[in-house]
């Protein structure tokens, strides 16, 4: 008696995709290792979830979850999640923020770029209990389309996005300064945040990807967009 296991997991962000195919014609321990690792590597390949929000894009096998959390109302409020590199001690952070159900927030300068300065100092939860004490010096703020693509629906999907670049200045360490890069979007319900922070000149783009990302994962084509 023959049998085929074909197992295939897939990551988003690199388009990595790891294939395996085991033929055998009985049962053996050897088989049944090499489906448990396969299994393995395929768990691994799971996406986080921000709470109240959803899926996050995958940010590849070099970044672990920092921390996490919520406060408010299932109906309103913040969560959020911060990744560090294991590499090179980078942090990516993510907040979504929202107003009340059935609320539909429109991006726009001024406000948003408040609270883009505000829940990320030097890359840190604004809620978390330890943080650095920092000083906000902006590089810039300005409104710039960003363009995600729906496979299903096969469409293009420009949303509008508050792009923001940051140097924080650690009050007690003078001289520690971070760099950060981010994106604020409004996704259905939801003030989306993505920000990228370093000690080191790093550029938006890793940022800028994410948000496009975020538009692909959750953002639904409006009628008339192609």
């Amino acid at each position: 008696m023959s049998a085929v296991a074909a197992i295939h997991a897939s990551r988003g962000l690199g388009r990595w995709a790891v294939s395996l195919t085991i033929m055998f014609t009985k049962a053996s321990p050897i088989h049944l290792l090499l489906l448990l690792t396969c299994f393995a590597v395929c768990s691994n390949a799971a996406t986080e979830q921000l709470p109240k929000f959803g899926k996050l894009p995958d940010l590849g096998r070099n970044w672990k979850v920092r921390e996490s959390g919520t406060n408010g109302s299932s109906s309103r409020g913040f969560s959020w999640m911060v990744f560090t590199n294991s590499q090179n001690g980078d942090l990516m952070s993510f907040a979504a923020h929202k107003y009340g159900d059935g609320v539909l927030p429109k991006v726009s300068r001024v406000p948003w770029s408040s609270s883009a300065g505000e829940i990320f100092p030097a890359g840190y939860p604004v809620w978390a209990g330890e943080r650095p004490r920092v000083a906000v010096n902006w590089l810039r703020n300005d409104m710039v389309e960003l363009v995600g693509h729906n496979p299903a629906w096969m469409k293009n999907i420009p949303k509008e996005a508050l792009q923001y670049s940051i140097v924080f200045q650690d009050e007690l360490k003078p001289g520690t300064n971070r760099l950060a890069h981010g994106y604020a979007l409004a996704l259905g319900e939801f003030a989306v945040f993505v920000q990228h922070t370093s000690t080191k000149p790093i550029t938006a783009d890793d940022a800028q990807g994410l948000a496009i990302q975020l538009i692909s994962i959750h953002a639904k084509p409006e009628a008339g967009q192609k």
